[in-house]
Protein backbone atom coordinates (compact mmCIF):
# COMPACT_ATOMS: atom_id res chain seq x y z
CA UNK A 1 0.00 0.00 0.00
CA UNK A 2 0.97 3.67 -0.79
CA UNK A 3 0.42 6.07 1.51
CA UNK A 4 -2.41 8.36 0.46
CA UNK A 5 -1.64 10.96 2.95
CA UNK A 6 2.35 11.79 1.71
CA UNK A 7 2.41 10.63 -2.07
CA UNK A 8 -0.09 10.14 -4.85
CA UNK A 9 0.58 7.40 -7.00
CA UNK A 10 -0.64 7.27 -10.86
CA UNK A 11 -0.27 4.60 -12.79
CA UNK A 12 -0.46 5.76 -16.96
CA UNK A 13 -0.33 4.93 -20.59
CA UNK A 14 2.36 6.04 -23.37
CA UNK A 15 -0.04 8.81 -23.70
CA UNK A 16 -0.26 10.31 -20.18
CA UNK A 17 -3.44 9.32 -19.49
CA UNK A 18 -4.71 6.75 -16.71
CA UNK A 19 -4.68 2.79 -17.64
CA UNK A 20 -7.84 1.28 -17.55
CA UNK A 21 -8.48 -1.00 -14.37
CA UNK A 22 -6.49 -3.93 -14.10
CA UNK A 23 -4.04 -2.86 -17.14
CA UNK A 24 -0.61 -2.60 -16.36
CA UNK A 25 1.12 1.17 -17.08
CA UNK A 26 4.37 3.18 -15.77
CA UNK A 27 4.42 4.26 -12.18
CA UNK A 28 4.08 7.88 -11.89
CA UNK A 29 4.59 9.36 -8.37
CA UNK A 30 3.84 13.18 -6.91
CA UNK A 31 5.44 13.72 -3.18
CA UNK A 32 3.13 15.81 -1.17
CA UNK A 33 5.04 16.90 1.32
CA UNK A 34 8.66 17.34 -0.19
CA UNK A 35 9.48 21.12 -0.36
CA UNK A 36 13.26 20.82 -0.31
CA UNK A 37 13.78 18.57 -3.03
CA UNK A 38 9.95 18.01 -4.70
CA UNK A 39 8.82 15.17 -6.74
CA UNK A 40 6.00 16.40 -9.33
CA UNK A 41 4.92 13.64 -11.66
CA UNK A 42 8.27 11.40 -11.26
CA UNK A 43 8.81 8.89 -14.05
CA UNK A 44 10.30 5.85 -11.83
CA UNK A 45 10.33 3.67 -15.51
CA UNK A 46 8.75 1.29 -13.77
CA UNK A 47 5.51 -0.90 -14.86
CA UNK A 48 2.82 -1.46 -12.70
CA UNK A 49 -0.76 -1.91 -12.34
CA UNK A 50 -3.59 -1.56 -9.41
CA UNK A 51 -4.65 -3.91 -7.45
CA UNK A 52 -7.95 -5.39 -8.60
CA UNK A 53 -9.47 -7.26 -5.63
CA UNK A 54 -12.10 -10.64 -6.65
CA UNK A 55 -14.94 -8.34 -7.06
CA UNK A 56 -13.64 -6.75 -9.86
CA UNK A 57 -12.97 -3.03 -7.55
CA UNK A 58 -9.63 -1.55 -8.51
CA UNK A 59 -7.69 -0.27 -4.97
CA UNK A 60 -5.45 2.48 -5.97
CA UNK A 61 -3.53 3.07 -2.49
CA UNK A 62 -2.54 -0.66 -3.30
CA UNK A 63 -0.13 -1.93 -6.71
CA UNK A 64 0.75 -4.99 -7.77
CA UNK A 65 2.12 -7.02 -10.98
CA UNK A 66 5.33 -4.45 -10.44
CA UNK A 67 7.42 -5.88 -13.48
CA UNK A 68 10.64 -3.30 -13.60
CA UNK A 69 11.93 -0.62 -15.29
CA UNK A 70 10.98 -0.44 -18.59
CA UNK A 71 14.88 -0.21 -20.18
CA UNK A 72 14.42 -3.93 -18.55
CA UNK A 73 11.56 -5.02 -20.64
CA UNK A 74 11.49 -7.84 -23.29
CA UNK A 75 9.06 -7.80 -26.22
CA UNK A 76 7.84 -10.58 -27.20
CA UNK A 77 4.13 -11.30 -29.60
CA UNK A 78 4.14 -9.18 -32.19
CA UNK A 79 4.72 -4.97 -33.32
CA UNK A 80 0.29 -4.86 -33.02
CA UNK A 81 0.06 -7.21 -29.68
CA UNK A 82 3.55 -6.69 -27.76
CA UNK A 83 3.60 -8.60 -25.00
CA UNK A 84 6.32 -7.06 -22.19
CA UNK A 85 9.02 -10.15 -20.19
CA UNK A 86 11.25 -8.89 -17.76
CA UNK A 87 14.96 -9.63 -18.84
CA UNK A 88 15.57 -11.78 -15.94
CA UNK A 89 13.84 -14.38 -17.90
CA UNK A 90 16.73 -14.47 -19.99
CA UNK A 91 19.66 -13.72 -17.55
CA UNK A 92 19.02 -16.43 -15.27
CA UNK A 93 19.35 -19.38 -17.61
CA UNK A 94 22.71 -17.28 -19.58
CA UNK A 95 24.15 -16.81 -15.89
CA UNK A 96 24.91 -20.60 -15.74
CA UNK A 97 26.30 -20.61 -19.28
CA UNK A 98 30.53 -20.74 -17.78
CA UNK A 99 32.42 -19.80 -21.32
CA UNK A 100 30.63 -16.29 -20.66
CA UNK A 101 32.77 -13.80 -19.23
CA UNK A 102 30.85 -11.34 -20.04
CA UNK A 103 27.37 -10.48 -21.80
CA UNK A 104 24.80 -8.23 -22.97
CA UNK A 105 21.42 -8.41 -25.33
CA UNK A 106 20.22 -6.21 -27.12
CA UNK A 107 16.97 -6.43 -28.69
CA UNK A 108 16.48 -4.10 -31.67
CA UNK A 109 13.14 -4.71 -32.38
CA UNK A 110 10.63 -7.77 -31.76
CA UNK A 111 12.49 -10.78 -32.71
CA UNK A 112 15.48 -8.67 -33.89
CA UNK A 113 18.70 -9.28 -31.34
CA UNK A 114 22.42 -9.12 -31.10
CA UNK A 115 24.43 -10.87 -27.84
CA UNK A 116 27.36 -8.37 -27.14
CA UNK A 117 29.93 -11.48 -25.60
CA UNK A 118 33.31 -11.45 -23.78
CA UNK A 119 34.12 -15.22 -24.76
CA UNK A 120 36.20 -17.20 -27.05
CA UNK A 121 34.22 -17.54 -30.05
CA UNK A 122 31.73 -20.82 -29.75
CA UNK A 123 29.32 -22.03 -32.48
CA UNK A 124 27.86 -24.54 -29.27
CA UNK A 125 27.44 -21.16 -26.93
CA UNK A 126 25.51 -19.10 -29.54
CA UNK A 127 23.07 -22.36 -30.16
CA UNK A 128 22.09 -22.02 -26.45
CA UNK A 129 21.79 -18.31 -26.40
CA UNK A 130 19.64 -19.04 -29.26
CA UNK A 131 17.53 -21.70 -27.41
CA UNK A 132 17.61 -19.64 -23.96
CA UNK A 133 15.96 -16.35 -26.00
CA UNK A 134 13.05 -18.75 -28.70
CA UNK A 135 12.09 -20.32 -24.84
CA UNK A 136 11.70 -17.38 -23.47
CA UNK A 137 10.16 -14.91 -26.41
CA UNK A 138 9.27 -17.45 -29.12
CA UNK A 139 10.39 -17.05 -32.90
CA UNK A 140 13.28 -15.38 -33.14
CA UNK A 141 13.99 -13.78 -36.65
CA UNK A 142 17.45 -12.58 -36.37
CA UNK A 143 19.87 -13.67 -33.43
CA UNK A 144 23.48 -11.83 -33.96
CA UNK A 145 26.87 -12.51 -31.93
CA UNK A 146 29.51 -10.08 -31.91
CA UNK A 147 32.41 -10.93 -29.35
CA UNK A 148 34.43 -8.61 -27.66
CA UNK A 149 37.36 -8.58 -25.35
CA UNK A 150 35.26 -6.18 -23.02
CA UNK A 151 31.40 -5.35 -22.68
CA UNK A 152 31.16 -1.42 -22.20
CA UNK A 153 30.15 -0.42 -19.22
CA UNK A 154 26.99 2.78 -18.69
CA UNK A 155 28.44 6.27 -17.58
CA UNK A 156 27.31 4.88 -13.86
CA UNK A 157 30.61 2.30 -14.22
CA UNK A 158 27.95 -0.24 -14.16
CA UNK A 159 27.54 -3.22 -17.22
CA UNK A 160 23.78 -3.43 -18.27
CA UNK A 161 23.06 -6.97 -19.05
CA UNK A 162 20.30 -6.00 -21.40
CA UNK A 163 19.77 -2.90 -23.68
CA UNK A 164 16.15 -2.36 -25.32
CA UNK A 165 16.40 -0.34 -28.27
CA UNK A 166 12.63 -1.33 -29.79
CA UNK A 167 10.96 0.04 -26.92
CA UNK A 168 7.68 -0.62 -28.69
CA UNK A 169 6.47 2.97 -29.21
CA UNK A 170 7.23 3.74 -25.32
CA UNK A 171 8.85 7.37 -24.63
CA UNK A 172 12.07 7.10 -22.82
CA UNK A 173 12.39 7.32 -19.21
CA UNK A 174 11.85 11.08 -17.55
Amino acid sequence: MTSTTSYHLEILDDADTPVSPGESGRVVMTDLHNTAMPFIRYDTGDLARYFVDDKGVEHRDRITDIKGRRLDVLLAGSTERPIKLHALQVWGPTAKIQELRQYQLRQHAIGRFTWILNAQPSTDVEERLRTILTDVVGPVEQCDFTYVDEVPVMASGKRQFFVNEAHAGEPPAR
